[in-house]
């Protein structure tokens, strides 16, 4: 009976442990390169991850070679693959809510490198003090700018707990600080975002949705914004450092380096030189690095 009772509560708490923890969704496409990086700054800044799912797309062997490369790198994330245009969205629902055992998620692109270390268990136990429905890395205090010219208000922000803030999204919320549905690095409850999804993609399922900048526009045009709190870090964590656009539709800024010479130089060995642009002061959430510099990723792994 006593072992059949230990048995029980191990179980129990084995469950309880894993089911509040937190999975990562990375969306890539033709991009083993970028990915590399984002991955090898996540193993560098982040702790308190459970599993990292790959969404990925390639168009040709080469890519797929130079992914295959990524897992070797990588072990411990998951690839799926989006082998349609039209299956995207079907492939993330069943990622998030049937492979994904965790009761948070952090949706994220492969365009993205972490500056600055980033604690989930905390990012959680803040979104459950303020009752909060999006943890956004690519905000912060520092964040004065969309883009690199245009100057937005920020919002009046509350304290949370340690270097974390809160603000309520209102008419009055300009700029990245309204944009609370979005895959750059964002951290939301599944519950939450299902919710959100099944009112507004049942309304549009008659569009495609090929890809996570299609997904995003349409949830945050028609997505439930109003009232909701957003979290971030007093500082931002997160930077979309865009060297290239692999879909189609997207409208943000990005240098138009090939995807091809990208893949050449992964499979050179080398990623992205991340440490100098960590120390920049950045006053957006799209950083503009005109001349990336590159280093072996042997000496970071």
């Amino acid at each position: 009976m006593r072992f059949f009772l230990k048995l029980f509560f191990i179980h129990l708490i084995f469950f309880v442990i894993f089911f509040q923890a937190c999975d990562i969704l990375i969306f890539s496409k033709n991009r083993p390169l970028q990915l590399a990086t984002l991955l090898c700054s996540i193993k560098k800044h982040v702790k308190g991850f459970n599993k990292i799912y790959i969404l990925g797309r390639y168009t040709t062997k080469e890519f797929l070679d130079g992914y295959e490369r990524v897992k070797e790198l990588f072990p411990f994330i998951e690839f799926v693959w989006q082998e349609k245009e039209n299956d995207f969205f079907d492939k993330v629902n069943r990622l998030i809510f049937f492979g994904s055992k965790s009761e948070k998620i952090i949706l994220a692109v492969d365009d993205l490198i972490i500056q600055g270390d980033i604690d989930l268990d905390l990012c959680k136990h803040a979104m459950d003090l303020a009752d909060g429905y999006v943890l956004l890395f690519t905000l912060g205090q520092n964040i004065t700018h969309i883009g690199w010219k245009k100057k937005v208000k920020q919002p009046h922000f509350c304290h949370v707990i340690d270097d974390i803030f809160s603000w309520k999204v209102s008419p009055r919320t300009k700029g990245s600080w309204e944009w609370v549905n979005q895959t750059d690095f964002a951290l939301y409850r599944k519950k939450d975002i299902k919710k959100d999804w099944n009112k507004v993609f049942a309304r549009f399922s008659y569009l495609k949705k090929q890809h996570p900048q299609e997904l995003e526009g349409l949830w945050h045009s028609h997505g439930s914004r109003m009232g909701k709190i957003g979290l971030s870090y007093k500082t931002s964590k997160v930077y979309n450092l865009a060297l290239n656009k692999v879909c189609h539709g997207s409208g943000c800024y990005s240098l138009s380096i090939s995807p091809d010479y990208l893949l050449k130089k992964f499979m050179d060995g080398y990623i992205i030189d991340s440490s100098d642009i960590e120390s920049i002061v950045k006053n957006a959430a799209h950083t503009k690095v005109k001349n990336p510099r590159f280093v072996k990723y042997k000496e970071l792994l």
